[in-house]
């Protein structure tokens, strides 16, 4: 949570926020896709959000800041 300059508390809030609304919305759109389209479908539309949140990461990596331990 050192990537920005935002107080530690809100950057866990705001993760914390999508993390549990992610988990609230998720069994029942996968529960909505199965049913209209078919069982596979929640999977693989899950399989695309990983990948374009590994596409969105690549992109952005520049302004991530990394800070190594020297011990």
């Amino acid at each position: 949570m050192q990537a920005t300059n935002i107080e530690r508390s809100t950057v866990s809030a705001a993760y914390s926020f999508l993390r549990f609304i992610g988990a609230a919305i998720a069994p029942y759109l996968a529960g909505v896709l199965a049913v209209v389209y078919s069982p596979h479908i929640p999977f693989l539309v899950g399989g695309c959000f990983v990948f374009a949140s590994a596409i969105f990461i690549l992109l952005n990596r520049h302004q991530l800041k990394t800070s190594y331990s020297t011990h």
